[in-house]
């Protein structure tokens, strides 16, 4: 006789490949992000403690010539509200910013990044509002990409524990 699987066993599968799929297709994002070099140098030069922040934005994948104007936008309103980063580099539709902080500090940002991004977004005529969820870690030198991985995570996280 054949019995139904357990839907806790079920849910807990899903979970597992859904985090496997979204490690592979950040490392992927990694390894071909220009920016990529400067992460790894910003990571390698941080003196502890220090911190990343990945902000995702939500439901925005990029690649018209209009989404590259408000990647740019967005780019440029975090570098405005970090004093001093270590660099605000692209992840694809994502960014990391690199803190030579401690997670207090980080948080702070996080917080001051959502603002930022609430705020309208100028696009030829039209005026567009994004959404954004953050996610932060410590660094481990011994493993950057482990580092942005584990930050990414707490933002997807983030954005889904939103609905």
């Amino acid at each position: 006789m054949r019995s139904d699987p357990n839907p806790d066993d079920v849910a807990t599968a899903f979970r597992r490949a859904a985090l496997q799929h979204h490690h592979r297709t950040l490392t992927a994002e990694l390894e071909a992000s220009p920016d990529r070099a400067s992460i790894a140098t910003a990571l390698d030069d941080v003196d502890h403690p220090a911190s990343v922040v990945v902000v995702r934005l939500d439901g925005f994948d990029g690649g018209s010539i209009d989404d590259e104007v408000v990647l740019d936008q967005v780019g440029s309103r975090l570098r405005s509200i970090v004093r001093e980063p270590l660099g605000v580099h692209r992840l694809g539709a994502s960014f990391v910013v690199v803190l030579a902080a401690d997670r207090y500090v980080a948080a702070a940002v996080a917080r001051r990044a959502v603002a930022a991004l609430a705020e309208p977004f100028s696009v030829g005529a039209f005026d567009m509002t994004l959404t954004a969820a953050t996610g932060i870690a410590d660094v481990d030198p011994a493993d950057p990409l482990a580092t942005i991985q584990r930050a990414d995570l707490a933002a997807l996280r983030d954005l889904l524990s939103r609905g």
